[in-house]
Parts: C-alpha cells; structure tokens; sequence
C-alpha cells in the first residue's frame, strides 16, 4: 500500500509516498510543490528512490534560512537544501559584495546542485550497487563544478549524506566540511535526553576567513584571493543510528551560539514536547486496550512534531542573540579575543543563519508518520513560523 507522509516547511508542503512490495523491498516517492527558491533559500527535490529494506535510515528534516536585518529587501546569502538521503549548508561569503558580486546566487546554485546530483545518482543507481555509500565528497565536487560555471562568488560547504543500507555493511553518515559552517550530531542513549556525539571542526585560513569554494568566472583571479576546492576539505565516517538529530548550521548559529546552548535547547525542547504529552495523559500516547502510557506510540509521535519544533526554536536563540545583544561571550567574541583581535564591542555577530535539522528514522516509520500527519498538527508549531525579528 501507499503511505503519505506531509510537512509545512516555510509554508511549502513537502511529500513522501512509500509502498512496500511482498518482498520486503520498497520505493519512496518525495515531491515538492516548488524548486529551488533563492529568497526562501532552501530545496526539496523530486526524488523516486528505491529502498532495499525497511531497516534503511533516512533524514526528516525541517530548514530555515534568515536574512541579516539592516538592509531593505536583502535576502540570504546562505543556502540550505535536503531530501531524505542528504542534506547540506552554504554560506555566501560576504566579502563578494564589494567586487559587485552577490555570493549568495553562487551559495544557492551550490545547494541546488548537491541534491541534483544525490537524485541524479539515486535514480541511476537506485540500491546503491554503483554508489553504495552516497560519497558526499563527489557530490560536493560535481555541485561545484556545476555553480562554478553559472556564477561567481565565494561560500562555504558542509554536507551530509546517508549510506544506502546493505545486509553486510552498517550505514554510516558521510560528512564533508569546507569552512565555518558546521554539522552537530546528537545521540540518545535514553530518549528523550541527548548527548552530543559528533561535532565537525571549523576550517580558517586565518581568522574570519574561512575556507570557501570560489570561482570568478571569466576575469583573471587575483593573487591574494582564496581558492579552495572540494579536495581541501575535511571528511569523515561517523556510524549512523536511528533516532539520531542532526544539526547542520551556518556560521550564522555557531558564531552566536555555544554547543552547550545548543545542546541544552534540544533536550529541553525533547523534553518539554514529550512532558507535554504525558503530563496531559494525551490520548495518542495511550494504549487503547489497558489506558496506558504506550512507549512506541509516544516515541513516534515526538518524532513527527520534533525537527520542526527544534528548528524554530534554534532559529530563535539565534535572533534573540543577534538582536537584543544580552549575551556577549559569544563563541565569535572569544575566538576573536584568541586571535588577538580587541573587539571594541563584546556584541553578538549579526549574519544570515540558514540551518536544518532531521531526525534520523528508518524508511518503514514513513508510512506510520503518515498515519500521524493529521492527528499531530497541534504539535507541529507550525503556525507561527520563526519572524526575522522578535522584539
């Protein structure tokens, strides 16, 4: 049978079918009602993808990209882009501004691509016997060959991709990182509580300058520019599980935001969510024979309502940081200070954020969640979408 799985992603509408066969094989159908948006800044593609098992992991993500305040009908210069098997962050390098350029098409064409060419590899090689392991590092390089040829300007990488599952071969996360962008994994050894299991490293070539793809189209490159590639950047495997949360972010989050904090809203909003459900004795959460508390039930459910309510709250630490300048020990001001930089203000860093967050599920939870969809709108914070600005 199918199955119909729906999210509303920055007021878009986001779908996914599964149908599994007699012979425990299946294939996932994932739609979007629009391509890539520069001003929304994020990506759903269309994507048939054959899954050999139901044990398969897959990414169900929420995005969000916000501009800087300041400047009138500017948009992000950030990029993010996602479907179920890969997800990845750009970020505009600002420093284009004043050759003329606006990074931010380059960023968008780096985003768009990535997931262009995951689909494009999917649906030539769909159980993974060419591309077994989705190798973000190819990806990376074929989306940059692509943008490079269509825009110019400068922006940071971080991507992520999922292993196809194979009966001999645990799955794996892939994760590429060129620059100040970052990608946090969180793993729970009892939900709801998280601890952080993996943490990318920032690569600078000095401070404030970060690693970054570039092109500069038909005019000559000057001497002092920055031109890194795909092959400088850093790669790792990390063993993927189930129920996992990945946080992929622009230097935007991670600039203004300590890991600690991060870490901190996610398990209290876990908590908080599934308090929620359990303090009111939610009947989605019973057992329908004993009046119980049904764990599976509730684990489900939280997982539907979660990268949704995760997204907006980070989004919204970060607007708080940047725009009521509260804090000021910000990891931007203390890195500065190790660089020997004396900063004249100890205020947060104003800057686009373009972020996504997934939980990690298996591809035989897509026809439960679709189940869910309806009965669980009330949880999905949907309502109010995160505003540049909350004053």
């Amino acid at each position: 049978m199918w199955g119909a799985v729906g999210q509303k992603y920055l007021g878009r509408v986001t779908q996914a079918s599964i149908r599994w066969s007699s012979s425990g094989s299946a294939s996932i159908r994932w739609s979007s009602s629009g391509s890539f948006d520069r001003e929304k800044g994020t990506h759903f593609s269309s994507l048939r993808l054959a899954i050999s098992s139901p044990r398969q992991l897959l990414f169900n993500a929420a995005t969000h990209n916000m501009a800087k305040m300041g400047v009138e009908g500017r948009k992000s210069q950030d990029a993010v882009s996602w479907n179920p098997l890969g997800m990845a962050v750009f970020d505009g390098v600002g420093g284009w501004d004043s050759a003329g350029v606006d990074a931010g098409d380059f960023s968008a064409a780096l985003a768009e691509n990535f997931v262009g060419e995951l689909k494009n590899r999917r649906e030539e090689d769909p159980f993974g016997a060419k591309f077994p392991t989705n190798d973000v590092h190819e990806i990376l390089a074929v989306a940059y060959d692509n943008a490079k040829t269509a825009f110019s300007g400068g922006s940071t990488a971080c991507g992520i991709t999922i292993t196809l599952d194979r009966d001999s071969v645990t799955p794996y996360y892939h994760i590429g990182n060129l620059g100040d962008s970052g990608v946090m994994i969180f793993r729970s050894k009892r939900f709801p509580s998280y601890y952080p299991h993996y943490v990318s490293q920032s690569m600078q070539h000095h401070f404030n300058c970060p690693f970054q793809l570039s092109s500069w189209g038909d005019k000559p490159v000057p001497e002092t520019a920055v031109c890194d590639t795909p092959e400088d950047g850093s790669y790792a495997f990390v063993e993927a599980k189930e129920f996992d949360i990945v946080l992929l972010a622009t230097d935007g989050l991670f600039d203004n935001m300590h890991q600690i904090e991060l870490l901190n809203i996610l398990n209290k909003t876990t908590l908080s969510l599934t308090q929620q459900l359990l303090n009111d004795k939610d009947p989605r959460v019973l057992n329908s024979e004993t009046g119980e508390i049904d764990e599976r039930k509730l684990s489900k459910i939280v997982l539907c309502s979660l990268p949704i309510r995760l997204r907006n709250e980070f989004i919204r630490a970060a607007q708080h940081r940047m725009y009521r300048q509260e804090e000021p020990l910000v990891p931007f001001f203390l890195d500065a200070r190790l660089h020997g930089y004396d900063m004249e203000t100890m205020e947060a860093k104003v800057d686009d954020c373009g972020l996504v967050v997934a939980i990690v599920h298996k591809a035989a939870l897509w026809t439960d969640l679709a189940e869910l969809k309806d009965q669980c709108v009330d949880l999905f914070d949907v309502k109010e979408e995160p505003s540049d600005y909350h004053g």
